[in-house]
């Protein structure tokens, strides 16, 4: 095919405008040191591209307010693993294309952190989990679509196992050595909805303590959207050991679970209001304040705070001699509450169109001076399992006429009511429409 000059010329010319126009959108993003400035038009996988060639381990992102952020691309996801930080003055993604915001740190590091300030819109989700240290998200923009609010999962925990076996052999008798454990590692986890924030269900679960702050609002009329403030975890440890010969074999064996967390905590302010549900689970402390509302007439909506938890240990022996045949064996398990104390207030001008749950292991209490539609129920005493054991033995011996067999065996538990103080108190002017309870000890 013959090119003609003009043909040419013009070619050269649309070269040129896409060239510039590239230019443009490569130019919407800065870099300086450790901080990434995008205004204007941008694409994800460019915000992304322009913080993956931030060098070290900080990063800060900051959106323009006059920037948009849109597909191709679905999240803007830093990959950074020391203080990350996103500040969004602008528009993530559109109602037809959503773009959110997701974060996975480093949990072995307690200088990775991660904070994001939301001033403008997100239409996707926003996730954050495996972060060392702390996170923190505030939101005064708004964070969904035409389909609905987006909601905002924040997690700081992450667990990890390890085992060990160990075989020696000495004069006949050989001895096994098995050892395991999981652990549990994180910061704290703070979420705040502003004033004017708007936004689906969160979640906010830190092993060293979460709290949700909520002045803006959590779902709609046509959205249940659930507040949860968690950091209740555990771990786990195991050692048996086996030492055999031809003689004699004995097998012991030692298991425990303990509860590791902080303060979990909700408030919702004047301004604020949740569409769903409302828990705040904590084993040093749990508390949960509304001075705003919570669920709308005709709802069953539920607020809880709980600070209850368990830890165990576990014992086990068995011994048998093979050349008579006598065997013995014995167990022995222990239980301990480990929970704080769990407490709910309602203001002057708080609402609850549902009911009301206090648990805790130290004390529950739960005050009222605005408006709860539903029951009311304060629980510290808890009736549990504190013990148990059990051992039996079987043994024969020689005699005249043969052999002689004997077996003996006991077992039992032990439970106790534990726990401490607990109140319901209405203020003067206050409703609470449905019954009322409060156990303690």
């Amino acid at each position: 095919m013959r090119i003609t000059k003009q043909q040419l010329a013009f070619g050269v010319a649309s070269a040129a405008l896409a060239a510039g126009i590239s230019s443009q959108a490569q130019a919407a993003c800065t870099t300086s040191d450790a901080a990434v400035a995008c205004s204007d038009a941008n694409t994800v996988t460019a915000v992304n591209a322009a913080m993956a060639g931030v060098s070290g381990d900080d990063l800060s992102l900051s959106i323009g307010a006059n920037a948009t952020v849109e597909q191709p691309g679905t999240v803007v996801s830093p990959t950074h693993i020391g203080s990350v930080a996103i500040t969004n003055n602008g528009a993530l993604g559109t109602d037809l294309a959503p773009v959110g915001v997701s974060y996975v740190g480093d949990i072995t590091s307690a200088d990775n952190a991660f904070a994001l300030t939301n001033r403008g819109s997100i239409t996707g989700q926003v996730s954050v989990s495996g972060v060392g240290g702390s996170i923190n998200v505030a939101n005064s923009g708004v964070i969904g679509n035409d389909s609905g609010l987006q909601a905002i999962y924040a997690a700081s925990g992450a667990s990890a196992y390890s085992s060990s076996s160990d075989t020696s052999s000495d004069a006949g008798v050989t001895t096994t050595t098995n050892n395991s454990a999981s652990s549990i590692a994180g910061g704290t986890v703070d979420v705040a909805v502003n004033a004017g924030g708007s936004n689906g269900a969160v979640t906010a679960a830190g092993v060293d303590g979460a709290s949700v702050t909520i002045d803006g609002a959590v779902g709609s009329v046509d959205q249940a959207s659930s507040v949860s403030a968690s950091s209740q975890f555990g771990t786990s440890a195991d050692s048996n050991t086996m030492v055999s010969s031809a003689d004699t074999y004995h097998y012991e064996d030692h298991s425990s679970t303990a509860t590791v967390g902080g303060d979990a905590s909700v408030a919702i302010g004047a301004s604020g209001s949740v569409s769903g549900n409302v828990a705040s689970n904590g084993f040093t402390s749990a508390s949960v304040t509304v001075d705003g509302t919570v669920g709308a007439d005709g709802d069953n909506r539920t607020v809880s705070a709980n600070s209850a938890g368990v830890a165990t240990t576990y014992d086990s022996i068995v011994d048998v001699d093979y050349t008579n045949g006598d065997t013995s064996s014995s167990n022995t398990s222990g239980y301990e509450r480990t929970g704080g104390d769990a407490s709910v207030a309602v203001g002057a001008n708080g609402v609850i169109h549902g009911s009301v749950n206090a648990q805790g292991d130290g004390s529950a209490t739960v005050s009222n001076g605005g408006l709860i539609t539903g029951p009311v129920v304060a629980n510290s005493a808890i009736y549990t399992q504190t013990g148990s054991h059990s051992a039996s033995s079987n043994s024969s011996t020689s005699a005249s006429s043969g052999s002689v067999s004997s077996s003996e065996s006991s077992y039992g538990y032990e439970y106790q009511t534990l726990g401490g103080t607990a109140s319901v108190v209405n203020a003067a002017g206050a409703t609470i429409e449905g019954n009322t309870s409060a156990t303690g000890i």
